[in-house]
């Protein structure tokens, strides 16, 4: 009877275990921006009424997995790190909120409802990614907003950001810069917004109505 010897005998275990059990399967993970809770200001009655659409995601932008920048040219869009919900509907959610804290808006509704509104904002979100291209991981975000007048739909004011800053190369850390970011960069809007006329042009009187 032809003998083995112990190295073959791990050898065939292993080969085993792995036929048995195959490749580990990777656990997929949510993750979700932080950004400002509820406003707990009261709201300025005076204020006019601006309703917040959604932002318009890019293409890039458009998908439930997070993305990871590997270089110039290479994008990688993992499975298993998703969003719990996308960023372009929570930024636009945060702005809502902003906008009544500040007193910017007496409310700032997300649908068209019985309270016809004053003012429509919207925009695109043309990146939001991690990059890991270099030894210096980076987050990167680029939005432009756009503020209507809803009885004629002219346009009043435009906000256009683009930004970086420095994250750690885990997910978690790269949410949670961007996270940080996003406020800087609502900030920054939010602050334009209130120092321009903007939300103080009324419409003709003769403007038609959408």
């Amino acid at each position: 009877m032809k003998s083995f010897s112990v190295p073959m005998l791990l050898a065939a275990l292993c080969l085993t275990a792995a036929g048995c059990f195959g490749p580990r399967a990777q656990v997929t993970r949510a993750f979700e921006l932080e950004l400002p809770a509820e406003a707990q200001a009261r709201p300025d009655a005076s204020a006019p009424v601006v309703r917040v659409r959604d932002l318009d995601p890019s293409a890039v932008v458009d998908r439930d997995s997070l993305v990871l920048r590997q270089s110039a040219v290479e994008l990688r869009f993992p499975e298993h790190l998703r969003w719990a919900r996308r960023p372009h509907r929570l930024i636009a959610d945060a702005l809502g909120r902003a906008l009544v804290d500040r007193g910017l808006a007496s409310s700032a509704p997300r649908t068209l409802a019985d309270l016809k509104p004053t003012f429509e904002l919207d925009g695109r979100l043309d990146v939001c990614e991690q990059d890991l291209s270099s030894k210096s991981p980076l987050v990167r975000l680029g939005w432009t907003l756009t503020l209507r007048r809803f009885a004629d739909g002219r346009i009043v004011w435009r906000h256009v950001f683009f930004g970086s800053a420095p994250s750690g190369a885990e997910p978690e850390a790269g949410v949670a810069a961007l996270s940080k970011l996003v406020q800087r960069a609502l900030g920054a809007a939010l602050d334009g917004l209130g120092k321009s006329d903007a939300l103080r042009q009324p419409a003709p009187a003769d403007a038609p109505q959408p």
